[in-house]
This record gives structure tokens, sequence and C-alpha cells, in this order.
């Protein structure tokens, strides 16, 4: 069990940087595609999916952990009142993509669309038929896709098969279940195999209603909403879908076969009443039968098990006169009617079986205590008694759901809740022995047994457990059921119960100040529990849990004191737990200690999870944090190439493929390359959007307006960053709307509203216990810049030696780039002209070769007159150094400068380079405003001087 809780950890090590988000549903076309509930609280208010009734998941597919059965096409029954209208509807359905028999139980739905693929397909010859059956414990995506690609490959045996290897492999996830795992690659990857099929298939899932989780029904929409020409899908439940069916109906895709037209008529009603009785009933009495029973399969079948008791006619008469109710009523009577018709013996044991999903011989003998249960099973068989096969060779079935709610409610009555509990834990016994641990945890959680189920929980490891986190909605329903009490005397698993705590429903970590107090407090029991006893080995997960839930609150000072606890009670062999630990206090010194101790702590994070098995998830979120640090050490071309690397391998991910994108646009923007910053700040904020990432949007959003003022567009700059300051204020990340506030005073500073600056540094609060090292550091160089606005030009040099000195001494090299070109300005504007010349010597090298261009753009013409000045005091430089600061001009910029300085006019550019006029009227204006000129002679002058052609 020691695999336990790292494996939880492994969830979770990636959250180190934001919260999960929402998995977007993606956008593509029919056929092929570019790869590219409700809730219930337990009783500590966590939020939990809906309870649902408990089946069992045995694997007799020992590979792939899916139970043969639920895949398997219903044994067709004999001696079938023919329905060739239903048949006729169901090859209707054959013209749409999808036919959807939305009826309650009992009408036969599962019953007629078996007949119709033996009557018409018993060979498969017209169609490939595969067949899924669900039941409560789908609930899970992982669980949900790994069985309907199995019956796809009913189909094809190759179809999605790196998708079902993908959601089987032994590496952890944690869902959107949104979306840090989205599940957009695997159904793409399961239609794109579905694409390559030429002859018509035909999958049917049954029970479709059971699934409540809205997660699946987002991507099971999606999957319908493509799927190939040659694929038919037919959906039975009892109830409409929470799926976009008008959309389906509107676009013709869907066909529907509903109550009314599942119901027997009264010439089915009079065929099967001839069928299955052996006498003969008048024809008022057939149209009585109809006329309660309202054409409903199920109260048919119970009426004619009630009829065979009787021998007088007059008794019969009797008795359908006076039948009465509908539905439930009705079933309850007849139900317990036919039980108490059966011999004794028979009675016990199908009230000792009522409540297992499945039934096979040996499980029964096993719940029984008999050794005759085959017999038995065929006996129930023969007599009709609501018992479907599930395989072809007769070893396993179920009850009818209608007759096995009955016999549980009975079962209950005549067994009591002890009685009922012990046959179910003898089950739990016997799928232990069969090693199908899961399947006990089930039974024994149904039987109550919650000390039993947390033993199973313990012993399941290695693969089968590592399959079951990954079925994370699974294990989450598991630890609900199981009372805090007994959970405390399970170390292990109490801080697993934690762990999935952690999250609600969406994927996010608990930020809400109740959903937190809660979760402490079960952190507050266990570590005083466990310090006062024998398991103070296990404070070292506690702390790190801790630290964890800190740092998403944004608080990476207090995160990092309790990771550093942590640390001091895990041993070198706990990787697991070390390296997020690491990590957080990795970060915390990047944002308020040292840049060189950041690094060292990221690396050997990195390290660590490697060596552990290298959970990509851990692998990225931990460079993502490289890049960051990258960035404030200046290196931004490394920083470059982490960002890139994590975006090739982040695949369906967008979570990392967002973060990766936006260090790129800041980059970019940079580098003054503010095309592609604008794409890559778009592109982030989409997947922002897809994925619900406030946080995401808001700083994709910040660098287009910094591109938009870049390019002059000042006013549409001011208005979108005032838009992101009424954003930020809500959100729950302590210094991201601080942030927003120091960009949008530095802009008020650029256009000379210094008004607006002094508001600013005015309402900037004084608490800035939380606020990050580097952004105090801007906002302190920010008021320098004002300084120099305002002529206190010495006043200003001392306040960014100060500054100097703090971002040196913590190695934040961007910031001491920045502040030191400041410096070289406030120099020039006091006339000391050969130290701001001395400064800019070791600066503008330096600048260059890491890719800086807008830290001197960014700072207009006061730093441009400085550099111009510069460059005419240095007589042996080869090339103008103020060029380098001048944002690139595209290879067509360039053809269109030559020709404009070389005298030629619009048309005449036009004709030469074949394009358009208001084509070079748009480079032209581009050109202006990256030179910052306003004429044709300017152009050449600036030409001349920067040896730009």
């Amino acid at each position: 069990m020691s695999a336990v809780l790292p494996l939880i950890f492994r969830l979770l090590i990636r959250s180190i940087s934001l919260p999960v988000r929402q998995r977007p549903i993606p956008d593509a076309r029919r056929g092929k595609i570019q790869e590219n509930g409700e809730k219930n609280t337990d009783n500590n208010g966590m939020s939990e999916i809906p309870h649902l009734s408990t089946s069992t998941t045995a694997s007799d597919l020992p590979s792939t952990n899916l139970l043969s059965t639920k895949l398997a096409l219903p044994r067709p029954r004999h001696s079938l009142v023919p329905r060739e209208e239903l048949f006729s509807h169901l090859d209707s359905g054959m013209d749409h993509t999808i036919t959807l028999l939305s009826a309650p139980a009992g009408f036969g739905k599962t019953t007629v669309v078996r007949a119709w693929i033996a009557a018409r397909n018993a060979n498969q010859e017209q169609f490939k038929a595969a067949w899924l059956s669900l039941d409560g414990e789908d609930n899970d995506p992982v669980r949900f896709w790994r069985y309907v690609i199995a019956a796809c490959q009913c189909f094809d045996t190759t179809i999605g098969q790196s998708a079902l290897e993908w959601l089987s492999s032994t590496q952890p996830f944690h869902f959107d279940y949104s979306s840090r795992i989205s599940f957009e690659s695997v159904v793409t990857g399961l239609l794109n195999g579905l694409n390559r099929m030429e002859a018509p298939c035909v999958l049917v899932i049954e029970d479709y209603h059971v699934i409540a989780l809205s997660h699946i029904h987002e991507m099971f929409a999606y999957f319908l909403d493509h799927l190939p020409a040659t694929i038919h899908v037919i959906l039975l439940s009892r109830s409409d879908l929470p799926l976009p069916l008008a959309h389906l109906r509107a676009q013709g895709n869907m066909f529907e076969i509903r109550t009314a037209d599942l119901r027997f008529s009264l010439e089915e009603t009079r065929a099967f009443l001839q069928q299955r009785l052996p006498f003969p009933l008048s024809e008022e009495m057939v149209e009585r039968v109809y006329e309660r029973t309202e054409g409903w399969g199920a109260g048919l079948n119970l009426l004619v098990l009630a009829l065979r008791r009787y021998t007088d006619h007059q008794e019969l008469e009797r008795f359908v006169a006076t039948l009465t109710g509908r539905y439930r009523p009705l079933l309850e009577y007849l139900v317990s009617d036919v039980l108490n018709t059966q011999p004794e013996p028979l009675q016990l044991f199908l009230l000792q079986t009522s409540g297992l999903a499945r039934l096979t011989g040996s499980l029964c003998d096993a719940v029984t205590g008999r050794t005759d249960s085959d017999l038995l099973i065929e006996q129930i068989e023969r007599a009709n008694l609501f018992l479907e096969p599930l395989d072809g060779a007769g070893e396993w079935y179920r009850y009818h759901s209608l007759f096995a709610e009955a016999m549980q409610h009975e079962a209950l009555h005549r067994l009591g809740t002890e009685g009922l509990g012990a046959c179910l834990q003898r089950a739990s016994n016997w799928y232990e022995q069969e090693n199908q641990l899961t399947d006990a945890v089930e039974t024994a959680l149904k039987a109550r047994d919650f000390t039993r189920a947390a033993i199973l929980i313990e012993r399941l490891s290695g693969s089968t457990f590592e399959q079951t986190a990954k079925e994370f909605y699974t294990l989450r329903r598991w630890f609900a059921q199981i009372p805090l009490a007994v959970l405390q005397g399970f170390s292990t698993l109490y801080l697993a119960y934690i762990s999935v705590c952690l999250f609600d429903p969406s994927g996010r970590i608990a930020t809400d100040p109740e959903r937190v107090g809660k979760i402490e407090t079960l952190l507050d029991t266990a570590e005083q529990s466990w310090r006062d006893g024998e398991n103070a080995s296990q404070l070292g997960p506690i702390y790190a849990l801790r630290a964890l839930l800190i740092s998403w609150q944004g608080d990476f000072k207090r995160a990092g004191t309790f990771a550093k606890q942590a640390l001091t009670y895990l041993e070198e062999k706990e990787a697991d737990w070390r390296s997020p630990c690491l990590s957080i206090i990795g970060a915390e010194e990047r944002l308020f200690g040292s840049l060189d101790v950041a690094l060292r702590l990221a690396q050997e994070s990195l390290k660590l999870n490697r060596l552990t098995g290298g959970n990509p998830y851990g692998d990225r979120a931990v460079r993502l944090e490289l890049g960051e640090l990258f960035i404030q050490q200046g290196e931004l071309r490394q920083a470059a190439e982490t960002y890139q690397q994590i975006y090739a391998e982040a695949g369906a991910d967008l979570f990392d493929r967002a973060k990766s994108l936006l260090g790129l646009a800041q980059l970019s923007y940079e580098g003054s390359r503010l095309d592609v910053a604008l794409e890559e700040a778009e592109a982030a904020r989409d997947f922002g959007l897809r994925l619900s990432d406030e946080e995401i949007q808001i700083r994709a959003a910040l660098v287009l307006v910094k591109v938009q003022y870049a390019r002059g567009d000042v006013e549409q700059a001011h208005l979108h960053i005032a838009e992101l300051v009424a954003r930020a204020r809500g959100y729950p990340s302590p210094f991201l709307y601080r942030e927003i506030l120091y960009w949008r005073a530095r802009l008020h500073l650029r256009s000379g509203d210094l008004a607006a600056v002094e508001r600013w540094l005015n309402e900037r609060s004084s608490d800035n216990d939380m606020i990050p090292l580097p952004l105090l550091i801007r906002e302190d160089v920010l008021v320098a810049r004002r300084l120099l606005v305002r002529g206190d030009r010495q006043e200003a040099q001392q306040f960014l030696e100060q500054c100097l000195s703090t971002a040196s001494q913590h190695g934040y090299t961007d910031c001491v780039l920045e502040i030191r070109a400041l410096l070289a300005l406030a120099h020039f504007q006091q006339n000391n002209l050969s130290e701001a010349w001395r400064i800019l010597q070791e600066v503008l090298p330096q600048a260059r070769a890491k890719g800086y261009q807008r830290l001197f753009l960014d700072e207009g013409e006061a730093m441009m007159t400085l550099l111009s000045t510069f460059e005419g005091s240095q007589q042996k430089q080869p090339r103008a150094l103020s060029a380098a600061v001048i944002e690139p001009l595209s290879t067509q910029e360039q053809r269109v400068l030559r020709l404009f300085v070389a005298g030629l006019s619009k048309p005449e550019i036009a004709s030469e380079l074949v394009i358009s006029t208001n084509t070079v009227k748009t480079h032209l204006q581009r050109i202006y405003r990256k030179l910052n000129i306003t004429s044709r002679a300017e152009a050449r002058e600036v030409v001349r001087r920067l040896h730009l052609l």
C-alpha cells in the first residue's frame, strides 16, 4: 500500500502552477479529425458524484480489466411475439446517425433491439454489431471510454488501440475531467479509427441513463456529432438524455422510438397471452388485460406468471376483473405473489442473490451455501422469472432491474439487514478469492462492511490500484462511503481521502474558504492523532498536502514553510513526495529569495520526478517553472526552447499548451516580434476560454494590450487594460490584480498621464507579504520612472540604485538590465555622458545577446535619443547599436522600404512587387511605426544611419 499515496500525489503534482480548468469541447469536422450531476455531499461537505447503484466490475479480461459480459450481445429470447412494425422502425433508424429508444423499465427495449439484430443480421452479413451494457460504476471518464473503445473493437481490433493503451497505461492522470487531461485526443483517435470502416457498423449502448457525469455527456455528445457515415449508434435509455437532442433532431441525425412505439398493441397482447398461457382467455379478458397493462411488456410477463396459478375459470375472471394499478403497484403486487408461489428453497435463493448485480453458479453457491446453484439458475430461467442471460455460454446472468428491486425489498423484510449483509459479505469473499478486488470492494461497501472495504482497498496495489486511481471518481466514491472513523484507522487511506477531497468535481483544487477550512480540519485531525501515536512517519505527507493546498491559494511563503517541514520527515526514497515539495520551495525562492537556489531546487525536483517513473504532467509542471526562472535570469533563448519543447509534448493537455504559449508570447513581445506575440497570445487566450481558466485569459489579454500599445493603438490598449483591472479584481490570486494595476500605471506613464500614476502610487497597498519580490521591484522602478519624467533625476537615480542592489542580490537579471538601462538614461539626462556611455557599453551587448528589444523600445523617445547619441560617439562601431533595438522588418517590408527610399510611388511599388496598392500602404504604415518615422526623407535618413538595407 506504500504506493497509494505517492500515486495520489502524482495526480496533484501538476497543480503547483495554476488550478485545473474545465475540459473544452473541441472543434472538429465530421469524419477524419486532426490529432493535435447532480452532486452528493459526504459527511464532511465535500462535493461528490451522484450515488448510484453498485454493480460488479470483475475482470474476465485481465489484460484490460474489462468485464466481457458487458460487451456481449444478449442472448435472443425464444418464442417472442413478432414485432415487425418495431423492426421496421429500427430499419428506418439506419438512415440516421443515432437511434434513441427511450422508455421506462420493462418496455422491452433490450429485447426488441436484440431480436431485430438476430432477425436482420443473424450472421452479421448486413452490418457489424457491437453491444455495451452500462452500469452505475461507469460514471468515470476513464472506465466509460475504455468500454466504448473495447465495444468498437468488435468492428476491428485495431480501432482506438493507442487510445485504449493510453487509458489503460500505468501512468496515473488527473482529469478535468477537464482538463488537465483532455479526452479530446482519446475520442478523436477513436473517431479516426471508426472512419476507416467501410462496411456499416451498429453500436448498441444499453442503459445510458445511468450516466450522470457531465464530463462524460460533453465528450459523448462530441463523439455522436462527429460519427462517420458508416457508424450507427443505438442508445437505450429509461429517460431523455442530457445530450443536445434538439441539435441532433434539427440536423436530421436522430431517429426516435418512444414508449408509445414500444407498447404492445391489442393484437400483440393477444398473441403474447396465447403463447404464454396453457389455457385460452376470452376476448373480453384479453381486452381487460390490455387495458390494465397498457401494453407494458414487463407487466404482461408478470401477469402471465400470476394467471398460471388459476385453474378455476371463474376465479381467473374475477382476478382479471378486479385487477387495478399501473406499473409500480402492479409490479410490487405481482412479484410478491409470484415469489410466494415458488418452492421455499427457490424463494430463499432468490432473496439471497437479489443483491448481486450479476450471477454465476459458483458465486451463488458461495452466497447461499448451496452446491447446486447452476441447476437453480436454469430452473429460474425456465420459469421466466426475469432472469436475463449475459453471454452466449450461459454462465453469467442478471435479474431484470425491476424484479431485482422488488426482491431486494422483500429480502430486507424477510432476511433483515444483517442477513442480507451477510450474503453480500460472502459475495465479497468470493470476489477476493477470485482476485477480483475491485468487485470485492464494491460488494463490501454495499454490505456496509466498511472496515473490510478499507482493508481491500489497501490490498489494491500495482497496476490494479493505478487503474483505480485513474478512475478518479470511482476512488472518490469509495472513500465517500467509508465513515471517517474507519478511515482514520488506516493512515494511508485517510491521507488518500484528503488528497481526493482537495479536488472538486470540475478538477479544481479547493480555494473557497469553506472547503479549505474542512480540508484543513481533516489535516489537523490526522496530524494531532498521528503525532500522539505511532504514525509520525506519515507527518511528511500531511505537511506536503498542506503545502500544496496553500500554494494554490497563492501564499508561497507559508507553502514553502510546510514543504520544508515535510522534507524533514520524508525519507530519501520517498521521491514521489519530495519532488513536489522541492518544486514548491523552488517557487518560493523564485518569488521571494534567490534564483540560483530556485534553479537548483527545480532541477532536483525534475530529477526526482523522472527517477520515480517520469510522470509527464509533473515533469512539464516543473519545466514550466523553469521557463519562468530562465526569463527572470535573462536567459530568454533557453526559456523559449523550454516552452517550445513543452508545447510540442503537451498534445491534448490544453493547460500546458496554454501556459507554454503564454511564455512564448511574452518572449516574442520582448524580442519585438509583435505579430508572432499577437498570434501566440490569442492562441493562449483561446485555450484559456476552452479551459474556463480565468488567469490564463487575463495574462494572455495583458500581452495583447502591450502589443496594442507598442503598435500605437493607445486608446484601445487603455480601454482593454481597464477591462482587465475589472476582471482581475475578484480573482483569488493575491498578486494578479496588483500586477494588472502595475501595468495600467505603466501605460498611463508612457501616455504622460502623471495624475493617474499618482493615484496608483497613493492607492498602492502596503501589505506586501504575499507579493512576489520581482513585482515589488518593478513597482519601485515605475516610481523611479515617474521621478525621471518629473525631472527629479537625482532622486530617481538613488531610487534605481536601491532597486539595482535588491535585484542583483536575488539574481533577477531581467530586472537588472531594465534598471541599468534606466540608470544610463538618468545619467544622460544629467549630462553625465561618460557614466551613461559606460553603462550602455555593458548593457547593450548583453541585452542584444539575450534577445531583448522592447526593454529599450518601450522607454520611448528619450531612450532612442540616448542610443542615437551614444552611436554617434562610437567611431569604431561597425554597425549602429541602436539598430539592434528596432523592431525587425519582414522580408516584404524590406523590399517595400528599398523601393520607397529609391523614390518610387505607391502604385509603382505595387506594380514592381505584384501586390495591390492597399497592401503597399499597409506595409508602409508598419514601416513608419517600426522606424518611428513620418516621411520619405526620414526613412532615407534612418536607413542611412542604421544601415538597414
